[in-house]
């Protein structure tokens, strides 16, 4: 049977006749002699795809469209193999798309996209979205369903045009070398975030700009964090891991609500920041305070295998606790310490470390 087109113009204007759609016009002769069993009206026009899974064969009657093209559902395979996806088709970025039923579906070919992304819809469902090449472009949001949701970036780009990711699980270079970059006026929020796999894989996660809410942040010793930009949120729990993380420009590292200990190899400061009281910040590698940067503990615990202040690079102890491990001091910027109690054993073990220290009762 072929298939024809034919433009038409005009207005269609509504009345409550009968609508006849199986007979020759101009003699209205030639009915159609059969039945018609899945018949459908649209009040748009069907895209190519949507077209393309009317004629697949799928058995799917008509009103099931939306459900089988706009919600797509996957096995385990590449995001480009049609028959994967309960349409027969790949997302478009018209189409919603949806990773559940225990699936992994691997982004490895560029041009891959979708409009929403929903991964773990049910709470008796889980999915996982691979990324290990190429692209993958959401133009709407990534939403985590009341599942459990994971995603993995060991390779490849994940573009996300609307405002919000929410996952499980957000790794980056956990068996591979991936890279993910937060921007201005995103969301990030999971529960658990890791970068680099010390065993598997190198990660790097650059944030420019929006948040990244965070319950708990594992940044491995092959892993680093360099936050420029908009807040990094650690929420109840804590940071670890022996990595590299780094402050500069307008990035906030807010460890308010944090419990624990926050762990790093090395921490680079590289824009002001203060330790506040109750918190501990430890690095097990070396702490590095910038040129021209304040490191100020007001009251917190911060335990370091070495210190290197640059040029003018200032630290300064107002309360809390700064502990040196095994590591030493140096640099040639300047150490203050700012307390109403005077310790000279404390400050006698800084000199003894060639260390021009200043004591100023407040």
């Amino acid at each position: 049977m072929g298939v024809g087109s034919q433009a038409i113009s005009g207005n269609l204007t509504s009345n409550t006749n009968d609508l006849i759609a199986s007979f020759y016009a101009p003699t209205n002769l030639n009915y159609f002699d059969g039945l018609l069993d899945d018949v459908a009206t649209w009040n748009r026009a069907l895209a190519a795809d949507e077209v393309r899974y009317l004629g697949s064969g799928s058995g799917k009657p008509c009103a099931d469209l939306r459900r089988y093209l706009r919600v797509v559902r996957a096995s385990s395979d590449n995001w480009n193999t049609d028959a994967k996806w309960r349409a027969g088709i790949e997302p478009t970025a018209s189409y919603d798309a949806h990773i559940d039923s225990g699936a992994t579906v691997t982004v490895s070919a560029a041009g891959e996209v979708c409009n929403n992304l929903y991964i773990g819809d049910a709470s008796n469902e889980s999915g996982t979205l691979s990324i290990t090449g190429g692209t993958l472009t959401v133009s709407g949001t990534v939403i985590d369903g009341s599942g459990s949701s994971t995603i993995n970036i060991n390779g490849g780009t994940l573009s996300v045009t609307g405002a919000t990711i929410t996952a499980d699980a957000f790794n980056v270079g956990n068996t591979a070398t991936g890279s993910f970059a937060l921007g201005a006026g995103k969301t990030l929020a999971a529960p658990t975030e890791i970068v680099g796999n010390s065993s598997a894989g190198t990660g790097t996660f650059t944030q420019s700009g929006g948040i990244n809410g965070v319950t708990g942040l594992s940044i491995n010793s092959t892993g680093t964090y360099a936050l420029s930009g908009g807040t990094l949120d650690v929420g109840a729990s804590n940071i670890s891991g022996t990595g590299t993380l780094t402050l500069s420009g307008t990035g906030i590292l807010d460890l308010a609500d944090t419990t624990g200990t926050n762990t790093v190899g090395t921490f680079n400061v590289n824009k002001d920041f203060t330790l506040l009281s109750g918190k501990i910040m430890n690095a097990t590698t070396v702490q590095s305070v910038g040129n021209g940067i304040t490191f100020t503990n007001d009251g917190g615990t911060n335990g370091i295998a070495g210190l290197n202040l640059n040029t003018s690079g200032v630290y300064t102890l107002s309360s809390g606790t700064t502990t040196i491990g095994s590591g030493n001091i140096s640099g040639t910027g300047t150490l203050k310490y700012q307390r109403r109690d005077y310790e000279p054993e404390r400050v006698r073990v800084l000199e003894r470390r060639q260390f021009c220290f200043y004591v100023r009762y407040l």
